[in-house]
């Protein structure tokens, strides 16, 4: 008998325990739903500031919190910043080679530690502190980081829409993320970038708010993203993020084009080069899917320049085509307006085949690949398409790793070759015939 009621007692013991812990769970399981409801778009940010954008990372995320997340919207930042000196948030300024630099130079201490950080933004409206859950002290530049983080974020807030937010520096086709590891050769390149977005499932819109990055060579290799925001130029820090997150917020119940026109829309209203001279801004939307057909057409248009021998409109449109850096040194002085060299080799050319093929070109350009493009009422911002080019000026030679891109493998990559055998044009009939 004393047994039993032994046993009886240690049931109900267990039984109450169960019960509270089933209770524990279900409590536990109530306020992660709030979290983890469904959301109609998350927000992942990407924040690579070890380098000398430390200073500005934190107001990029301070500003986030002033609008924060929300059941429609759900933010994740993952932040990285340098743990060398750093000083508060400064002015900056562009140089004529577009890096954009403080005007002060890096000496005093911060009084916020560096590292590596990774978070749910919720709303605060002081912007004095950022509150975060700190991480391993990954290399931001990393593969492996990046897909983390998505693999993370879409995890833990997933969504019907999904907008990967990409801030640091950039350099084209070279690669995106720059930072200060590796003695300061820490870049993420395009090919790996590619192989993030299908390895994570893709993005809905992917924005990069770093330099150089809208270039028809890196949407070539980023069909893990349906949209793709950025600019041919240099991007600007001073641009206030609570514009553009609010913009996110109010255009949560689109699609993947109007999160994309909200956003296009709040960035390039506030960037106060758009439309002067010298550097010249420029913002858009392009959709990689598009370039199969840009890619059949730019083949036509090619062929035709060729057959028709029409090397002097190409040398022409070459040298005075807008280059995305004045400065000839630079390797960005081989990043060329798109449209811009199509539209000068076309007027120079006197082939009517050419200039037809041109035609075409351009408007499966603006059809199927390019969706909107920031201009303003002035001569060089009329100049822009939206979309660079790799376009080796007559100093410079082609890279020989140009090949392996998918535009270097059409026949624009032969088209390089064939205008490079001859910086003037001077003997290029001889060149051609040694190469026959």
């Amino acid at each position: 008998m004393k047994t039993m009621m032994k046993r009886f007692l240690i049931a109900a013991v267990a039984a109450l325990c169960l019960a509270g812990l089933v209770s524990f769970s279900a409590y536990a399981a109530g306020q992660d739903a709030g979290v983890r409801k469904h959301a109609r778009w998350t927000v992942m940010v990407y924040l690579n500031g070890n380098n000398n954008l430390a200073p500005d990372i934190l107001r990029v995320v301070n500003e986030m919190e002033q609008t924060g997340s929300n059941s429609d919207v759900q933010m994740v930042v993952h932040m990285a910043r340098s743990t060398k000196d750093l000083t508060p948030p400064a002015q900056y300024k562009q140089l004529k080679s577009g890096l954009i630099v403080p005007t002060n130079k890096i000496v005093t201490m911060d009084d916020v530690v560096g590292g590596s950080a990774r978070y749910h933004v919720t709303k605060d409206s002081n912007s004095a502190v950022i509150s975060f859950a700190m991480v391993t002290d990954a290399d931001p530049a990393s593969p492996a980081t990046l897909l983390d983080f998505m693999r993370w974020g879409k995890s833990a807030y997933p969504a019907d829409h999904y907008l990967l937010m990409m801030y640091g520096h950039g350099a084209g086709m070279l690669g995106t993320s720059a930072g200060d590891q590796n003695g300061g050769h820490s870049r993420m390149s395009i090919p790996d970038l590619g192989f993030v977005l299908r390895a994570a499932k893709g993005v809905d819109v992917l924005f990069f708010y770093s330099c150089l990055m809208q270039m028809a060579e890196v949407s070539a290799r980023l069909d893990g993203a349906k949209l793709i925001i950025g600019s041919e130029t240099s991007m600007l820090t001073n641009v206030p993020f609570t514009d553009m997150f609010e913009a996110v917020q109010q255009n949560a119940y689109q699609g993947a084009e109007g999160m994309a026109a909200g956003i296009f829309k709040a960035v390039a209203q506030n960037d106060t080069r758009l439309g002067r001279a010298d550097p010249v801004f420029t913002l858009s939307v392009v959709r990689p899917s598009g370039l199969k057909n840009v890619i059949a057409a730019l083949n036509e248009y090619v062929s035709a320049i060729i057959s028709e021998h029409d090397l002097q409109s190409s040398l022409f449109a070459r040298d005075k085509v807008l280059r995305m850096d004045s400065d000839t040194s630079s390797m960005y002085n081989d990043y060329c307006d798109l449209g811009h060299f199509i539209q000068l080799q076309a007027s120079a050319s006197g082939s009517e085949k050419v200039r037809s093929a041109a035609k075409a070109l351009l408007t499966v350009i603006y059809k199927d690949y390019v969706v909107t493009a920031a201009q303003e009422d002035s001569a060089r911002s009329r100049l822009t398409s939206g979309v660079s080019v790799y376009m080796p000026s007559k100093n410079h030679r082609i890279m020989d790793s140009y090949s392996s891109n998918p535009f270097g493998a059409s026949k624009w990559g032969g088209f390089l070759r064939w205008v490079n055998l001859s910086r003037d044009g001077s003997g290029f009939d001889e060149a051609m015939r040694k190469r026959r």
